[in-house]
């Protein structure tokens, strides 16, 4: 699909239409549709009435969203390109008539019915569009957000609240708390508030927290 706008899409639809009208034109002229044309009569009656509907539709949308709605979107856009392609076959195959290319059945009834369903699917996309824009989605910046927030309370919730009583009886604890460590044969006692502040000699008071296994004796090294 080209890069062309929404309002280009539009345009260029609305002269298939128009162009496809013509070449209908062309055929009575030349008399190539018989004596008795209802069905394209019909068919010349659906273009135009198509044509109209789907630009009074637009137009009524343009007053309100203005250049936005010109623009478009890429669904949009994608949608209205779908139409333009059908329309391209219709237009196609009555060319092939006016041309004396297509010397079988014509078919307009069938090409009525295509384009009348391509005017419902251009309504649908046009209707669409105005929605979009009157609610557009939530700009992912606000989303990423969103989701900081729910973070930042999540965390709130996890913390805990301590009185600064309470804090300072906690930090007293790990300063007189130690664990022992085995090293070199020996036990040393290490503090839970400052690992640098360690001893050989067991602490008189305080919490220690022991090997999880019997310290193994020394072995005195034997003399020959």
């Amino acid at each position: 699909m080209s890069d062309s706008t929404f309002e280009e899409h539009m345009t260029h639809l609305h002269g298939i239409f128009k162009r496809s009208d013509d070449l209908c034109i062309t055929i009575l002229e030349h008399r190539r549709a018989g004596r008795k044309h209802e069905a394209l009569d019909h068919l010349r009656l659906g273009l135009n009435t198509s044509r109209q509907e789907i630009q009074i539709q637009y137009s009524n949308l343009l007053k309100v969203f203005g250049s936005k709605f010109d623009l478009g979107d890429d669904i949009a856009r994608e949608s209205v390109y779908s139409s333009i392609r059908s329309m391209e076959n219709i237009s196609r195959k009555i060319f092939d008539i006016a041309d004396r290319r297509n010397e079988g059945a014509p078919g307009f009834k069938d090409m009525l019915k295509t384009v009348q369903y391509i005017e419902d699917r251009v309504a649908d996309t046009l209707t669409s569009l105005g929605q979009r824009l009157d609610h557009p989605p939530e700009p992912v910046e606000e989303k990423a957000e969103e989701k900081k927030k729910k973070e930042r309370k999540q965390k709130k919730a996890d913390e805990i609240v301590v009185s600064i009583k309470e804090w300072d009886r906690y930090i007293e604890h790990l300063k007189n708390s130690w664990s022992e460590s085995w090293l070199a044969g020996r036990i040393l006692y290490i503090n839970a508030f400052e690992e640098s502040q360690n001893t050989w000699d067991r602490p008189r008071r305080g919490f220690i927290k022991t090997l999880p296994v019997a310290v193994p004796k020394s072995t005195p090294t034997p003399v020959f």
